[in-house]
């Protein structure tokens, strides 16, 4: 059974892991409880696992794709003092690029590739037949041609 800081700070805290990408010592820092407990509710939750789907969506991945922006926008002005015309630049193109990702998407052909090629890798460690696998590559190229029509 769960007790009383679990059942009041559990939701909140995951929340911050998962779709926040925070550590356990900033959620620490925001919350009442120590990294400890943290690390053992987010076995207990399977956090990892969740925040991996979470940035497998589009909201979490642009999410993500904005806080990498900011830091490295902070990280520039530490380092600079104030932007450069080069580092604006920089800046100003990766805006521009999480924008159009945001508004258009991922690239489905290149997930296409990507997925396909992890499936391929776990194929090879299967015990399969030649021919099973000839007929296994002949439907993957056929899917990805699928897939190349579309885009």
């Amino acid at each position: 059974m769960a007790g009383p800081k679990e059942q009041r700070w559990f939701w909140s805290a995951e929340e911050l892991y998962v779709q926040e990408g925070l550590c356990y010592e900033a959620i620490a820092r925001r919350i009442p409880v120590s990294k400890a407990t943290l690390s053992a509710w987010a076995q207990k939750g399977g956090w990892a696992e969740k925040r991996r789907r979470w940035l497998a969506t589009r909201e979490g991945l642009s999410r993500e794709l904005r806080r990498q922006l900011e830091r490295t926008a902070r990280r520039l002005i530490s380092e600079e003092g104030e932007l450069s015309d080069e580092s604006l630049k920089r800046l100003e193109r990766l805006q521009r690029l999480i924008q159009g990702f945001e508004v258009r998407g991922p690239d489905m052909r290149t997930m296409a590739v990507e997925v396909m090629g992890r499936f391929a890798a776990w194929l090879r460690d299967q015990t399969l037949s030649e021919e099973d696998l000839i007929i296994l590559r002949r439907a993957i190229d056929g899917f990805l041609g699928h897939v190349e029509a579309l885009t």
